[in-house]
């Protein structure tokens, strides 16, 4: 559950080849119960529905820019 998910935030923001991918929490899922704490683990984004496909597919081509811009 939750400790995993924690867990799993924090390898992906410590990889350098992950660290830039866009994390995004479906918002009414367990993962969002203390939502203060994910920013730090990376999370970047919260999706009130999951079939907001739009503003996926935005986040993923800034977090490709931004790699761009860091290499």
């Amino acid at each position: 559950g939750k400790e995993f998910f924690e867990n799993f935030l924090t390898k992906i923001k410590s990889d350098i080849k992950l660290k830039n991918i866009p994390i995004i929490v479906y918002s009414y899922s367990e993962f969002t119960i203390d939502e203060t704490r994910w920013p730090a683990l990376g999370v970047n984004m919260f999706l009130d529905h999951p079939d907001d496909y739009g503003t996926f597919v935005e986040a993923v081509k800034e977090a490709q820019l931004k790699e761009k811009d860091e290499t």
